[in-house]
């Protein structure tokens, strides 16, 4: 077994005869049907555990409540089993404290032996600040820093518990890291001194109910049910054999929502055929985790799907920018979608986005019969979109958040344009922006499990579209659109111009670079005008010389 060779531990028990000393932590090994523990004490935790406590130093922790998160803690680690090695067994502990900035209060390898981290925990003495509470970025700093070195092992599991002295001035954070750590598999808790609103509400990103919140009360009886359920749910829980109250749903069922969904795959030249082939099996488990409409043309509060692929070259032809695979209509279960996500040909070329997102407007979402309650793109791109698209993009972009489209990106490998794909994003970009190298089969279950995480958000409407901060500038474009400026008419004169005057030659330059500073410098001027919108003259901007220098 190759675990037992890595980490120098003792056979399974099943092969040899074990001495009463090391059952404890050998019942752990494999499985908890395998226990070895006394009949009717059941192992805690089940399965091999990385467990960190978060313990909150905001401006309004008084010594007294911090008192009762330490003996809390100390409390829940009455029954747990601590791992004495690095084998996979028993649970390595670490602590944290935040208020603004998270900090590390013990390591996983700092303390192998239960007293002396006992010992530990309780010479933790509270850091007086003046810095309010950021429970979302002390969840998110624990998911991508405390989690990142883990111990092997096919059952390990990863559980974090945050205290919390009430509502955090980061709410949306909280919801960023509710997905991340639906993403990452990772089991949270959350035990708070008083209401905490904007967790249970972020929480809602969990579709199976295992994202606890609890409250801890003054009185001893209820904050021992508290810290029971924290231990049978969270710590101690064993997915073969769950504790009664611990009610959770099953995360394979398809989500119900109500959405228009196209997703927009980047098939140029700049995607390797493998990546490619990973972009196809990503997009396969998207679409089986959603529950389809059985009859598209009838508004059943059900999902619909289309499929457009970017198809474009170096020059402009409009004709050419998009491959529609299939519309809206098309397909009712994920069956077919599957079968046609693998039959899918990689169209080759340049990147074409901002066309295809054009389309995906156009053609799909405004001339759809029984249009769903939301409109959302899933974009995957490996690439620049080409320069004579790039306007385009950054116009249509806006447009579609303006109407209310919600726009999730997942980038792959490493030519993309990274503030392209900001810009396109929808905000907060943390909820609607992935990034993937080699699409390998990891990435995909993190890509697959954060997205229907995002889905769960979107149905709970925790986001906005268009958000409130882009309020002026939906008003503004509204207002180019009936003839209330010059930015989208400067705009569509840059475009006939490119077209007519784009030449053999230039495209040759494009190609080799050194066209693109020119061009580069021309697309400034056209944002500029449409940011603006108000046909003021383009203040004067540097012309490149003969040697490429500005």
């Amino acid at each position: 077994m190759v675990v037992i060779k890595k980490y120098h531990c003792p056979p399974h028990p099943l092969s040899l005869s074990v001495s009463p000393s090391l059952a404890p932590s050998l019942s752990l090994y494999l499985s908890p049907s395998l226990s070895l523990y006394p009949p009717g004490q059941a192992a805690c935790p089940a399965y091999p555990t990385e467990l960190v406590f978060a313990l909150d130093m905001s401006q309004d922790v008084e010594p007294a409540t911090f008192e009762r998160m330490r003996s809390a803690l100390l409390s829940i680690l009455d029954d747990v089993a601590i791992a004495e090695s690095n084998c996979p067994t028993g649970a390595r502990v670490a602590v944290v404290s935040y208020s603004a900035n998270t900090k590390y209060l013990i390591r996983f390898q700092d303390y192998q032996r239960k007293q002396e981290l006992l010992e530990a925990i309780q010479n933790i003495a509270l850091e007086r600040t003046s810095n309010r509470r950021h429970l979302g970025e002390a969840m998110r700093f624990v998911g991508r820093h405390v989690f990142k070195r883990t111990r092997k092992a096919l059952t390990m599991r990863k559980v974090a518990v945050f205290f919390t002295n009430g509502p955090s001035v980061d709410s949306a954070a909280i919801v960023t890291a509710a997905m991340e750590f639906k993403a990452l598999n990772i089991a949270p808790a959350v035990i708070a001194m008083r209401n905490s609103p904007d967790v249970q509400r972020a929480f809602e990103a969990d579709d199976t109910g295992s994202f606890i919140l609890v409250r801890l009360g003054d009185r001893s009886q209820d904050q021992n049910a508290v810290l029971t359920r924290i231990k049978h749910c969270v710590i101690c829980y064993d997915h073969c054999k769950p504790a009664q109250e611990c009610d959770f749903t099953d995360a394979q069922l398809p989500l119900v929502v109500d959405m228009d969904l196209t997703l927009v795959v980047d098939g140029s030249r700049e995607i390797r055929a493998d990546q490619y082939a990973g972009v196809q099996e990503l997009l396969g488990s998207v679409v089986k985790q959603v529950a389809w409409s059985p009859k598209p043309s009838v508004a059943d509060g059900r999902a619909r799907v289309a499929l457009l692929q970017t198809s474009g070259s170096l020059l402009p032809q409009t004709s050419q920018a998009v491959k529609v695979e299939f519309d809206l209509q098309k397909y009712h279960n994920h069956i077919g979608l599957q079968t046609h996500l693998r039959s899918m040909q990689q169209q080759g070329g340049v990147s074409s986005l901002g066309q295809t997102l054009e389309y995906a407007l156009s053609k799909v979402f405004l001339k759809a019969t029984r249009p769903r309650k939301s409109r959302v793109v899933l974009a995957v791109v490996g690439a620049e979109t080409a320069h004579w698209d790039q306007a385009k993009l950054a116009y249509i972009s806006q447009k579609a958040k303006c109407q209310g489209v919600s726009l999730f990106v997942i980038t792959v490998g490493e030519h993309y344009n990274s503030t392209q794909v900001e810009e396109l994003a929808s905000t907060p970009s943390e909820q609607h922006l992935l990034h993937l190298w080699q699409v390998k089969e990891w990435e995909r279950g993190y890509a697959q499990r954060f997205f229907r995480a995002f889905l769960r958000v979107l149905s709970k409407g925790m986001n906005s579209y268009p958000p409130a901060h882009l309020k002026l500038k939906c008003e503004l474009m509204l207002g180019q659109e009936h003839g209330q400026g010059q930015g989208q008419a400067e705009w569509e004169v840059w475009r006939e111009e490119e077209e007519e005057e784009y030449t053999d030659e230039e495209e040759f330059l494009e190609h080799t670079g050194v066209f693109q500073t020119q061009i580069a410098l021309d697309q400034v001027d056209t944002i500029n005008a449409f940011s603006r919108g108000d046909g003021a003259t383009p203040l004067p901007r540097p012309q490149p010389n003969s040697n490429g220098n500005q």
